[in-house]
C-alpha cells in the first residue's frame, strides 16, 4: 500500500523557508498574473505557483520548471489539484488580494497532513450552493429541474459518505457519472447556460481529475450570476470562496473539520 503524501513532508522548517521566500516575492513586487514566470533584471517574476516553485528551487537547489504543479506535490506534498486551485484563485482575485492569497494559502496548510480528503469537503460546500441556486431558480422546466436537484443531492451524499468513511466509493461514482452525463446534456438544452454550469459542476467533481475542483469554483460562480460574467462578478465570487477555503485548509488536520 502506497504511503500517503503529507503536507510539507512533515517538515516544519521547510514550510517556514518557503513562506519566507514567498514574502520576499511580495515585498519586492514580484507577483504577476497571466504568466508562469520569467527572469528579468532584478530577479524572477511569476504567478503564485511559479513563485512557489521558484522558492522551492532556491531552498532545495533544484531546477523544477516553474509551470509544474507537480513540482509542488513532489517537494511540498501539495496535490496537483490543490495547487491548481491556488493558481485559479490567484488569477481571479483582484490585485491587492491575489498576492496575499498566494502567501495565506501556504500559511494555512498545516504541516504533516494528508490533503486529499479536503477535495471532498470543498465539493460538499459547492454542491450545497449549487442545490440552493437551482431551488431558487424560476422559469425552468420543472421535471428537469427536479431531476437536476436530485442528481446533485446524490453527488452530495457520495461526498458526505466519503468524509464519514474516509473512502471514495468508486463503484457508485462510476454509475453516477453516466447519469450526470445524460443530465448535463438535457440541462444544456432546457436550461440557460449559467444554470447548466451547476449540473456540469457535479459532473466535473465526480471525475476526480486535477482540473475538476478549480472548475467547480468557476461553475459555482457562473451558476450564481445572471447573463455574462463580468470581471467584478468573478472577483467577488472568488473573494467569497477564498476565506472558506483558507479556513478549511487551517482545519484540515482535524478529523471533523467542516467547510462551512
Amino acid at each position: 500500500m502506497q504511503d500517503k503524501i503529507l503536507s510539507y513532508h512533515n517538515d516544519e522548517n521547510l514550510k517556514k523557508l518557503v513562506i519566507t521566500e514567498m514574502k520576499k516575492h511580495k515585498k519586492e513586487d514580484k507577483f504577476i498574473k497571466g504568466s508562469y514566470g520569467f527572469y528579468e533584471y532584478g530577479g524572477f517574476k511569476g504567478c503564485a505557483v511559479a513563485c512557489a516553485v521558484n522558492s522551492v528551487n532556491k531552498i532545495l537547489g533544484k531546477e523544477y520548471d516553474t509551470e509544474s504543479h507537480g513540482a509542488l506535490q513532489e517537494t511540498l506534498g501539495i496535490p496537483g489539484w490543490l495547487s491548481k486551485i491556488q493558481d485559479a484563485f490567484f488569477e481571479c482575485l483582484p490585485w491587492g488580494e491575489c498576492d496575499k492569497f498566494a502567501i495565506n494559502f501556504l500559511e494555512s496548510i498545516p504541516v504533516g497532513v494528508d490533503l486529499e480528503p479536503i477535495r471532498w469537503k470543498i465539493a460538499v460546500s459547492l454542491l450545497k450552493e449549487g442545490i440552493e441556486i437551482l431551488q431558487d431558480k424560476e422559469g425552468l422546466m420543472q421535471d428537469v429541474k427536479d431531476e437536476a436537484i436530485e442528481a446533485l443531492q446524490h453527488s452530495l451524499m457520495l461526498y458526505e459518505g466519503a468524509i464519514k468513511s474516509n473512502t471514495w466509493n468508486y463503484e457508485f461514482s462510476n454509475l453516477h457519472i453516466k447519469k450526470l452525463e445524460r443530465l448535463a446534456l438535457k440541462a444544456s438544452i432546457h436550461f440557460p447556460k449559467n444554470v447548466s454550469h451547476i449540473v456540469n459542476m457535479a459532473l466535473k467533481s465526480i471525475k476526480l481529475d486535477e482540473d475538476s475542483m478549480h472548475r467547480m469554483f468557476f461553475s459555482s460562480t457562473a451558476g450564481s450570476c445572471e447573463g455574462r460574467l463580468s470581471t467584478e462578478a468573478i472577483e467577488i465570487s472568488y473573494a467569497g470562496h477564498a476565506h472558506q477555503l483558507l479556513s478549511l485548509l487551517k482545519n484540515s488536520g482535524e478529523t471533523n473539520a467542516n467547510y462551512h
